[in-house]
């Protein structure tokens, strides 16, 4: 993870707890947990595969992406994301293609089919091939 995407990423972090013993291990540094969390999402790998990398044990960096999407870390992070896109190219982005589909009759079956997904947490925007959150 690169030092722009982290000094957007953590501050968007939720303050951190400190274990009610005081006396467990360390907690894995954010960084470290993030740079785990990423490389699931990115590849798609399991989450106990994360044992053979080395960056964090699963159990971590899974309970450290539970906290943070509960704490809308994740979310906040891509809407950030999706308005400077749209900012930097506001023809290009993909909200711009969106509000032309509905506006005129859809000429593209795919794009008519994830509009009216029965699942709209799973719609994916054809044009970029990324899943939208939704909610």
């Amino acid at each position: 993870m690169t030092e722009e995407v982290w000094a957007k990423l953590e501050p968007l972090l939720p303050p951190r707890s400190e274990h009610p013993l005081g006396c467990h291990n360390p907690r894995v540094p954010d960084r470290k947990a993030m740079e785990a969390i990423l490389l699931v999402l990115r590849t798609g790998m399991q989450w106990q595969a994360l044992k053979a990398t080395g960056i964090c044990h699963p159990s971590s960096a899974y309970r450290r992406f539970r906290e943070w999407t509960e704490a809308g870390v994740f979310r906040e992070f891509w809407r950030l994301g999706f308005v400077a896109y749209e900012q930097r190219c506001p023809t290009e982005a993909p909200s711009a293609r969106v509000r032309e589909t509905r506006s005129t009759d859809a000429q593209d079956e795919n794009v008519t089919s994830v509009l009216t997904s029965p699942k709209p947490h799973t719609w994916i925007t054809p044009q970029v091939g990324h899943f939208l959150p939704y909610g």
